[in-house]
């Protein structure tokens, strides 16, 4: 097949593929790749086409075959990846979400997924220092920032390395709960009992029902002494607990 010809298919079959017509696009690039079995950027589009279809197998297949042939785009080898963790290949997976990681230029729609997948494989160095360079790119998202405080928890780093991290997060979004809650737990865990318990006592106490986050409002507010919002949290924990019996 000439290289014009092989242009053309691709870009036929990528419009249908990204028009979720994957069934077309399977069947023009197998017949292309029947006349032409050294096109590895239609053999890489073919294993994008076989995961969106939810053939892990051919997709494995089609994308280690391409590979030999050229260069995987970034979001290929996360999806070869992704295909390992489905035929229980972590090892596999692993090595190829950390190579992702360790990557200055890794594309930003990727840093969140590629840090999430380094989690799940327990490869959280990493996955923190993929959070680490996100914040850096994007300084004004406070998630990237979340995702380090998170990974910094599961690595036991100390309540006073994280803090100021949560700092930075909360004022580039204080409206979000959830941060400032996590701030506020952070704060009393660094013996800040009066600061954390000003920063809860502006949330709707009453709206929540989270048990793990009323608890932690509680033991909160009681170590800074707050009667009137202790006295909210527990009003609002026994009308939980009344509605249990």
């Amino acid at each position: 097949m000439g290289q014009s010809s092989t242009a053309d298919v691709y870009a036929s079959a990528e419009a249908n593929f990204l028009a979720g017509k994957f069934e077309a696009a399977h069947l023009q690039l197998e017949a292309a790749l029947n006349a032409d079995d050294d096109a590895g950027q239609l053999w890489e589009l073919l294993g994008m086409v076989a995961y969106a279809e939810g053939d892990p197998d051919l997709a494995i297949d089609a994308l280690e075959h391409a590979s030999l042939l050229v260069p995987l785009a970034n979001c290929s080898q996360f999806v070869l990846a992704i295909c390992y963790e489905k035929r229980e290949q972590p090892e596999s997976a692993s090595s190829i979400y950390r190579h992702l990681g360790s990557q200055d230029d890794l594309d930003e729609n990727l840093m969140e997924p590629v840090a999430r997948a380094l989690g799940r494989c327990d490869e959280c160095e990493y996955a923190l220092e993929v959070c680490r360079l996100a914040a850096t790119r994007m300084p004004e998202a406070p998630e990237p920032l979340m995702g380090m405080v998170f990974y910094m928890k599961r690595l036991s780093r100390p309540a006073e390395q994280i803090l100021p991290v949560l700092f930075r997060a909360f004022h580039l979004d204080p409206e979000d709960s959830d941060c400032r809650l996590t701030l506020a737990r952070t704060l009393h865990e660094c013996q800040q009992h009066e600061e954390a318990a000003y920063l809860l006592s502006v949330l709707p106490i009453e709206d929540y029902r989270c048990m793990n986050c009323l608890t932690a409002m509680h033991e909160i507010f009681a170590a800074a002494g707050d009667a009137t919002n202790l006295a909210r949290c527990i009003a609002v924990l026994q009308a939980i607990e009344g509605r249990k019996a």
